[in-house]
């Protein structure tokens, strides 16, 4: 007998809240570049990055569809692709500093999300 819940009714539904999941934490990310776009413009040109405010509205309108697209299914697992080398790359520039604690667990984190956006990219939306 086993514990765990491997039926079909499992595997329709847990892709879908998993999905759910994944479009909040992108919502919450989008809301903050809305609301507070000139801080996030000017953290954005702390760490370097070229053209700050062109860089997030960039991620905004990527988080945008990204949201779209872990609601829908649509392009799913190419956008999931692109969202993980994002995620990836917002690693990189923001958490960098290891040295900080707060930052190397920000920067762990953000490989747990990477996973689960490869992981969307290769199973897709499981309709």
């Amino acid at each position: 007998m086993s514990f765990l819940p491997y039926d079909q009714a499992y595997e329709r539904w847990a892709p879908r809240v998993a999905r759910i999941l994944l479009a909040i934490q992108f919502a919450v990310a989008a809301y903050y570049k809305l609301t507070m776009f000139s801080v996030q413009v000017s953290q954005t040109a702390a760490v370097g990055v070229p053209l700050p405010q062109v860089a997030v509205t960039l991620g905004l309108l990527l988080e945008l569809i990204a949201i779209a697209a872990l609601l829908t299914g649509w392009q799913l697992r190419r956008i999931s692709v692109v969202l993980g080398s994002y995620v990836a790359l917002l690693a990189v520039l923001f958490y960098r500093d290891w040295s900080d604690p707060m930052k190397f667990g920000f920067f762990i984190s953000h490989l747990g999300l990477i996973a689960a956006c490869l992981y969307v990219s290769v199973y897709g939306a499981k309709r």
